[in-house]
């Protein structure tokens, strides 16, 4: 295959061109733990900011870009605590124009690096270079006021490379949602780069061009339920095996079930016992996953069902429960079900498997008792002796 010239060259001309930026960062990593003041940026700070309080948060942005803009300067948050957050332990409210309770801005090269591996392969190129540079605002009487700042760099600040920051070269979400039909088209990437860098004025290079199409072309760009449904279809129309999807009055999901063809005949095979339980936590959305097992003739642990749920009511369970029976094949042939302590599960599986006898795991078990006694009034030696330790 030829490679593509004009992009190589494009990307050798991006290396001469951000090679000032890395020797700016490999000298000051090397000049680390120095207490020099390379740039002092408080008077030119004390120009733009004639107030140290703001009515939104709006105002004090305008003007925290005002000023990074004519120092070269590159800020990052550090911490924060959103408006939200402070005002469900508050008894008097902050105004949601202030966006944060408090909030504290350092310089892209504030702190040391973080240094990984054995130190054989020397890396130079680290942002951080123990730079102290600090900007902190708090809310206070519905206004936000500046608290604390520190605005004496230990390194070179340049307006010149300024731009080549990836905190700079990074497209806003607005302006990603602007670029996505634009991206679809699979564009020629020197093309796309000329076309952001014209359209948005920012120093974009080839790799942030990849980056991008591969952003947007994962998954067609499609929203999470557009990925979810594309998946379902396919799953549905192919014939792979069934699904479940439980919806409330106002169209949320509340369960979404599922078994592959060979999960159903691996249930078919061995359904004398089948295990339940639920993990937690295993998704951005915090839905609990539920899943039913069999084991195989090798006694190992076989995933026949799996359920993602909303919340872990009694209906709930007895919606599980009821999608696997509907899922599965001869429900009759399974005489024992393994669960945890849990009464709605336990609940469930008796309403539907009747015949079925209900064990409990050992280990939930256990786990349930040694939670109960350690909570006693006891003596260690005393609950040493019950724990039989």
């Amino acid at each position: 295959m030829e490679r593509d010239t004009s992009e190589e060259v494009e990307n050798t001309l991006e290396l001469h061109a951000s090679a000032e930026l890395q020797e700016y960062q490999a000298s000051s990593y090397a000049a680390q733990g120095q207490d020099d003041i390379q740039a002092d940026t408080t008077s030119v700070f004390r120009d733009i900011f004639s107030s140290d309080t703001f009515s939104s948060f709006n105002e004090f942005d305008y003007l925290f870009k005002k000023y990074q803009n004519q120092t070269g300067s590159v800020f990052r948050v550090k911490s924060s605590s959103s408006v939200i957050s402070e005002n469900k332990r508050r008894q008097h409210q902050i105004p949601s124009e202030l966006k944060y309770g408090c909030v504290s801005f350092v310089c892209v090269h504030y702190g040391n690096p973080s240094r990984k591996g054995l130190g054989i392969r020397q890396k130079q190129r680290y942002l951080p270079c123990g730079c102290n540079v600090l900007v902190a605002l708090t809310a206070r009487k519905n206004k936000l006021v500046i608290t604390k700042t520190y605005l004496q760099h230990n390194h070179e600040v340049s307006v010149a490379l300024q731009p080549f920051y990836s905190q700079k070269r990074r497209l806003t979400s607005s302006e990603m949602g602007d670029v996505e039909d634009v991206v679809k088209l699979n564009p020629d990437n020197k093309q796309l780069k000329s076309f952001l860098q014209g359209k948005y004025n920012k120093a974009v290079n080839m790799q942030d061009v990849r980056n991008l199409k591969r952003k947007v072309q994962s998954g067609n760009g499609m929203s999470d339920i557009g990925k979810l449904t594309e998946i379902v279809d396919e799953i549905v129309n192919a014939g792979k095996g069934k699904i479940d999807i439980s919806l409330d009055e106002s169209r949320a999901i509340q369960m979404i079930a599922f078994a592959t063809n060979e999960m159903i005949s691996m249930y078919c095979k061995y359904p004398e016992m089948i295990f339940m339980d639920g993990t937690y936590k295993i998704n951005k959305y915090n839905y609990p996953l539920y899943m039913i097992l069999v084991q195989d003739n090798l006694g190992r642990g076989r995933a026949v069902f799996y359920a993602f749920v909303r919340s872990e009511t009694a209906d709930m369970m007895l919606e599980i429960m009821s999608s696997f029976c509907r899922m599965m094949e001869n429900i009759n042939h399974t005489k024992t079900v393994m669960t945890d302590k849990d009464q709605n599960e336990i609940q469930a599986v008796r309403a539907l498997l009747p015949k079925a006898d209900v064990l409990l795991c050992k280990f939930h078990v256990l786990q349930y008792f040694k939670k109960k006694v350690s909570k006693l009034v006891l003596p260690v030696p005393k609950k040493n002796e019950i724990f039989g330790t």
